[in-house]
């Protein structure tokens, strides 16, 4: 549901569906990368804490350790000797040690530590209270005694700051490896997510534009009937609509030009036909008797008369051919037999040229239409006979290739130029062949579109092969069942 929605939607221009499709793919790894980024930058700072607490914890550690000794020290001093200066002294370096305690205090947040430091603060503030009230004042051994107990309790608060720091190293360690867990996570979600967004995008963009090139495929082809219809952005939907009008155009010029080929044809067989009649008359004498120049004469007249009535049929049955598909009238054939046949009727030109046939004819079956088959072939044959030079081989094989039969031409003519092997199967393309003695040959241009279109609408195929020395080689490959 959620790709036919999508395909559905139809942005301006195929340039803004581009920049979105990269908007789309982009945004879910880009806010990974933020999310990862700023989870590894709170992290970082909480290990820089961690690291700076634990530093000071052990220096602090350390310090209070040295200064429970100056300010024993200056106690002893000032209850033995009674010197107030040594109670200066000693106040001085209680102050150093509150210090180092307050620089303590954001270890407080774990429990022990914190117990610990609050039962020495309690501890050293008594002994001060003690030194200060002459009443209280202690002696020297009780004084020592306090002291040993204070210095005691300051060691037990430097071990608990080196569990302190092992506690955050773990602390430290346990996010990382959250930190891992959780990148790898969101990777693991966002890589599907921007492989399905690059899929789908791929298929917006790629859809209209595959259905643009299979509709110029069409035109190209002829295929002028289907309308075009190019689903996607609006500026690709709109090359469509003008395709689509170009389609109309083409439509209506070609209806055109068959239109203008039935009239012409028609208004040209009409005097074309008298011609002959009339040539033949002339040729039977009817009018009188002719002298050798005149039936010299009325011999190239009837023969460019008859030339001119065949260019006419294969103009219109090439007309017919591209206007629609050619309807058939398939039916078991002998394709031995079918080849003889047309092989006889091109024996005088065959004799007239002295070419010499080399055949290949297994009896082979197949269903098509008899008389389309028989233009196809009688095309390939006329045109190696056509260029072959005299004295020339012409070789016509056949042979069954699984659910095919190839039917091969060759000839011993100037071949077919790379260049122009595609190109003689369009209407009315003339060829620079020459053949022996450098003539060149001519011909109406349409034989070979005809008998492609014909071979087309048995499901078959008419090629140029890779010729075996000089000549050409042509081959046509048709079903060998039945033509549906």
């Amino acid at each position: 549901m959620f790709g036919s929605r999508a395909i559905r939607y139809r942005p301006r221009s195929i340039l803004r569906l581009i920049l979105i499709s990269y908007l789309v793919v982009l945004t879910p790894p880009v806010l990974a990368i933020a999310f990862a980024v700023g989870y590894l930058e709170v992290l970082f700072s909480q290990g820089r804490t961690a690291v700076y607490d634990s530093v000071r914890a052990a220096q602090n550690g350390r310090a209070l350790v040295e200064q429970v000794t100056a300010m024993e020290r200056s106690a002893l001093q000032s209850v033995a000797l009674g010197d107030s200066v040594f109670l200066q002294s000693y106040l001085r370096s209680r102050e150093d040690l509150l210090g180092s305690l307050d620089a303590l205090h954001p270890l407080v947040r774990y429990p022990e530590f914190a117990r610990r430091v609050e039962s020495f603060r309690d501890h050293e503030t008594s002994i001060t209270r003690r030194l200060q009230d002459v009443a209280m004042l202690p002696t020297v051994e009780d004084l020592a005694a306090e002291f040993d107990g204070l210095r005691a309790q300051a060691r037990e608060i430097l071990d608990q700051s080196s569990l302190v720091i092992d506690q955050e190293v773990r602390s430290i360690q346990h996010q990382s490896e959250q930190a891992r867990r959780t990148i790898i996570g969101i990777a693991a979600i966002q890589l599907p997510l921007a492989l399905l967004s690059a899929v789908l995008f791929t298929l917006l963009i790629g859809r209209p534009l595959r259905q643009l090139r299979r509709a110029i495929e069409a035109l190209g082809d002829g295929m002028f009937t289907r309308p075009i219809r190019i689903q996607g952005p609006r500026d690709v939907a709109g090359v469509g609509q003008r395709l689509d009008w170009l389609r109309q155009r083409l439509v209506d010029l070609e209806e055109q030009k068959a239109q203008f080929l039935r009239q012409v044809s028609h208004e040209l067989k009409t005097p074309l036909t008298a011609i002959r009649e009339g040539a033949q008359l002339l040729s039977d004498d009817i009018a009188g008797p002719l002298n050798a120049s005149q039936r010299e004469i009325m011999e190239i007249l009837s023969r460019n008369a008859l030339q001119l009535q065949q260019l006419i049929e294969d103009m219109l049955n090439f007309n017919m051919a591209r206007s629609h598909r050619p309807a058939l009238n398939p039916r078991p054939l002998d394709l031995a037999v079918l080849l003889g046949g047309l092989l006889q009727d091109h024996k005088p030109a065959l004799l007239s040229k002295g070419l010499r046939l080399e055949t290949h004819l297994p009896p082979l079956r197949l269903v098509a239409d008899e008389g389309k088959l028989r233009i196809i072939l009688d095309n390939l044959l006329s045109n190696a006979v056509k260029f072959s030079p005299r004295g020339g081989v012409l070789w016509v094989d056949c042979v069954q290739q699984g659910a095919e039969i190839w039917i091969d031409v060759r000839d011993e003519g100037p071949g077919i130029p790379e260049e122009e092997q595609e190109r003689i199967f369009e209407a009315f393309f003339q060829g620079k062949a020459e053949i022996a003695g450098g003539s060149v040959v001519k011909g109406s241009g349409i034989g070979l579109a005809i008998a492609r279109e014909y071979a087309r609408a048995h499901g078959g195929e008419i090629e140029v092969r890779p010729s075996i020395g000089r000549g050409a080689w042509m081959r046509l490959r048709i079903p060998g069942g039945s033509v549906g």
